[in-house]
C-alpha cells in the first residue's frame, strides 16, 4: 500500500443539524456503555410519548403549533454505566444521575433539539420542529435495533410531556394576586421571528377581558433579544393563557 493510499482527505458531509450522518464515526471518546437497560421499552416508552405530545399540540389553539414545538423532557434517573474502573465500580458498573443542566445538556443536539432551560424539577424544556418529532418517534420506535452510539443518545431522557403550567407562571404571583388584575410580563420564547411574535402578541391581546380590566400596556426586548408584552390582567387569564393558548410559544414570569 502507498503512502497515498493510507493517507487520503475523506469529506463528512453535516446534516442541517451539524451532525454527521448516522453511518460516520463522530470524533472523541468512546462511547458510554450503559447496562441494565430494556432498549425495547425505553424506545416505546418514549414513542408513545412523542405521539402523545404531538396530539395535545395539535388539539391546542396555539397560533404556531404548526411550526413550533416546545415540549419538556424528562430525565432518566440514576443510570449504569460498564466501567473497568476498580476504584469506583461495584461489580463491574458506575453510577451516574442525569443532570441536563450540565454533562448531558448535549444530547438534545445530537438529536437535533433546541435545550431552552431547565426546571428545578431537573427536567429539561426543548425546541424542535414537527418534522424532527415525526423522526425521533422513528428512532425511539426502533431503538433497540440502533447503534450504540445512537443508543447512547437516548439513554438519559424517560419521555416527553407538556410544559407544565407551574413552569410558565410564577406560582408566587398567582397566589399573591387573588382575584384582582394585576402586572403581568409575558416573555416570548427567543427562538421566534418577528413575525411570529406579532402573531402571539396579537393573540394574546385578542384574548384579554376588558370588562375586567384587562389590557395591554407595552412590548418591548430584553438585553438578550427576547421579545416581551406587558399588560395588566387576572391570574386565571393568565393560566388559561400558559394552560391552554399559548402552551408551546412563551414562557410567563411576573
Amino acid at each position: 500500500m502507498s503512502p497515498e493510499d493510507r493517507i487520503s482527505p475523506k469529506t463528512f458531509y453535516l446534516n442541517e443539524q451539524h451532525e454527521l450522518s448516522r453511518g460516520e464515526k463522530e470524533p472523541g471518546g468512546r462511547i458510554p456503555q450503559y447496562a441494565d437497560i430494556d432498549w425495547t421499552a425505553k424506545g416505546g416508552t418514549i414513542d408513545r410519548s412523542l405521539k402523545r405530545v404531538a396530539s395535545q399540540i395539535q388539539a391546542s389553539h396555539d397560533p404556531l403549533k404548526s411550526s413550533r414545538y416546545f415540549v419538556l423532557a424528562e430525565p432518566e434517573g440514576r443510570l449504569a454505566k460498564i466501567s473497568k474502573d476498580k476504584t469506583k465500580a461495584v461489580d463491574g458498573k458506575v453510577y451516574e444521575s442525569t443532570i441536563f443542566s450540565e454533562k448531558h445538556s448535549r444530547v438534545f443536539k445530537r438529536l437535533g433539539m433546541d435545550l431552552i432551560g431547565v426546571t428545578e424539577s431537573g427536567a429539561a424544556v426543548v425546541h424542535m420542529k414537527p418534522e424532527l418529532l415525526g423522526q425521533l418517534e422513528n428512532s425511539a420506535h426502533s431503538l433497540a435495533e440502533l447503534g450504540a452510539r445512537e443508543k447512547s443518545r437516548w439513554a438519559t431522557i424517560n419521555r416527553f410531556e407538556m410544559v407544565p403550567v407551574e413552569a410558565k407562571v410564577d406560582p408566587e404571583w398567582i397566589r399573591s394576586i387573588g382575584k384582582s388584575v394585576g402586572d403581568g410580563v409575558i416573555e416570548l420564547q427567543p427562538l421566534l421571528t418577528r413575525s411570529e411574535t406579532d402573531t402571539v402578541i396579537r393573540a394574546i391581546v385578542a384574548t384579554l377581558n376588558r370588562t375586567l380590566g384587562e389590557r395591554p400596556e407595552g412590548t418591548g426586548t430584553d438585553y438578550s433579544g427576547r421579545q416581551w408584552f406587558r399588560a395588566k390582567i387576572t391570574a386565571e387569564s393568565l393560566e388559561r393563557i400558559a394552560r391552554d393558548f399559548f402552551r408551546f410559544s412563551l414562557f410567563t414570569r411576573l
